[in-house]
């Protein structure tokens, strides 16, 4: 799989990831507190070289809406976006290369969930605590289930913003016994209301499945697309067929 293409699929997986996080704290909720969080995320092999180097930013307004932006992988420009709007109930990821977007339906439950935030101890009870860039952290810990594999995460959250994991150590095992390690660290945090651009949907935007976005990046990187039939990406349309708005 080229560079581009890795940036592309690997962005959609790591946007729902990203959902599973945050749709699955168990702790009492209460009002949100606006942020935006720039961070710097390096994926390492088995031998612990990196193999990828991604820069992204998370932000959340008062509302509960949040979006999750790739700026660059590798020092190249990505721009792909993620934004989930609990009142609209939908999750659409943007892609600006291929003027793409891929939407999905939130749940009642999970929107609920979104528009408001979490409690002083983030769920998590006699966990270790810390200091990361001036904010009280906890310790959380996890297993993702995902097809490649199970992903093992160990957050570093902080009550302060929403339970947000200012660093983050995610381990996947993958199944043929190879495994890839993230360690996510925040850099910076700015408190208040987000730039109201990134939530925004542009109009002229085509509706895409995960598989259709990869063929049409393809396309225009004028290139063969291995991984438009790819399992991942199999597994990808399945999950965008399941949650299609009704």
């Amino acid at each position: 799989m080229s560079k581009s293409a890795y940036a592309a699929a690997s962005s959609v997986i790591f946007c729902a990831v990203l959902l599973a996080m945050w749709v699955d704290s168990p702790a009492p909720r209460r009002a949100v507190q606006p942020f935006i969080a720039e961070e710097v995320t390096k994926t390492f092999d088995k031998n612990g070289d990196i193999v990828g180097v991604d820069e992204t930013a998370f932000a959340i307004r008062s509302d509960g809406a949040r979006v999750f932006l790739r700026r660059a992988f590798n020092d190249q420009a990505v721009g792909i976006r993620t934004v989930v709007d609990p009142t609209t109930r939908m999750r659409t990821t943007l892609d600006p290369t291929t003027k793409s977007k891929t939407t999905y339906a939130l749940a009642a439950s999970e929107a609920a969930t979104l528009q408001s935030s979490s409690s002083d101890d983030c769920g998590v009870k006699g966990a270790e605590r810390d200091t990361i860039l001036k904010f009280n952290v906890v310790l959380a810990k996890k297993t993702i289930d995902q097809g490649a594999g199970p992903i093992s995460v160990e957050d570093w959250v902080a009550p302060a913003l929403d339970c947000y994991a200012l660093q983050s150590i995610a381990v996947r095992l993958r199944k043929d016994g190879s495994m890839l390690r993230n360690v996510k660290r925040v850099v910076d945090v700015a408190k208040g209301e987000p730039d109201e651009r990134l939530f925004e949907i542009p109009s002229d935007y085509v509706e895409r499945s995960p598989s259709e976005v990869f063929a049409e990046r393809a396309r225009f990187e004028k290139r063969n697309c291995p991984e438009c039939v790819s399992r991942t990406s199999r597994e990808l349309d399945e999950a965008y067929q399941s949650l299609q708005p009704r």
